[in-house]
C-alpha cells in the first residue's frame, strides 16, 4: 500500500515538473507575427537557405526561382522552441512573372511543441510581382495518461513579396 502511494506521488511530482517546464517554455508574445494582413511589423525574417534560380527548359530565357525564408521562436530560457520555414517557386522572364509554381513549408519544433493550421495563399498576383501569405499555429503541450495538457499557443505568418527579375523580400 506504501508502495504503490509513493508510486502515485512520484507520478504527480513528475508531472508537475514537466507542468512547470511546460510554462517556462512559453513563447514570448513579442515574437510572434500579428494576425492581420496589414501587418507593419519590422520584426526581421532571414533566408533560411541560398536562393535556387534554375533555367527552364521549356520555355526560353525563362527562370524558375525558389525562395525559402526563415522565422525562430525563442522561450524565455533562450531555447529555440519553433521555426517556420516558408518557400515559394515561381517563373519569370524580363521582369514578368509567366507562372506562380507554388508554395510549401517546412516547419519544426523542439519536443513538448507542436504545429498545426498551416495555411497557404496568395494576398495577390500581378504580372510584375505577387505576395505570399503563409501561416501556421504552433503551440505547446503535455501529454498525460489523460489526455494533453494546453499551454501556450501563437501563429506565426511570413508574407514573401516576389518579383519578375527573380528576388524576393520577406516580412
Amino acid at each position: 500500500m506504501k508502495r504503490s502511494l509513493f508510486y502515485q506521488f512520484l507520478f504527480i511530482s513528475f508531472l508537475a515538473i514537466l507542468l512547470v517546464f511546460v510554462e517556462l517554455s512559453s513563447v514570448l508574445a513579442a515574437d510572434s507575427l500579428p494576425n492581420s494582413s496589414n501587418d507593419t511589423s519590422s520584426t526581421i525574417i532571414t533566408p533560411a537557405q541560398s536562393y535556387h534560380h534554375i533555367k527552364n527548359d521549356n520555355t526560353l530565357n525563362a527562370y524558375i526561382s525558389t525562395h525559402t525564408w526563415s522565422k525562430s521562436y525563442k522561450n524565455k530560457l533562450g531555447i529555440t522552441v519553433a521555426i517556420h520555414r516558408a518557400t515559394v517557386q515561381w517563373t519569370w522572364d524580363k521582369g514578368r512573372i509567366i507562372r506562380y509554381n507554388g508554395m510549401w513549408q517546412r516547419n519544426w519544433t523542439a519536443p513538448l511543441f507542436n504545429y498545426k493550421s498551416q495555411k497557404n495563399s496568395w494576398n495577390y498576383r500581378y504580372t510584375s510581382n505577387g505576395e505570399t501569405n503563409q501561416s501556421v499555429v504552433f503551440e505547446s503541450s503535455l501529454p498525460t495518461p489523460w489526455g494533453h495538457i494546453r499551454g501556450s499557443k501563437f501563429t506565426s505568418r511570413i508574407r514573401i513579396a516576389i518579383n519578375g527579375y527573380g528576388k524576393s523580400t520577406a516580412r
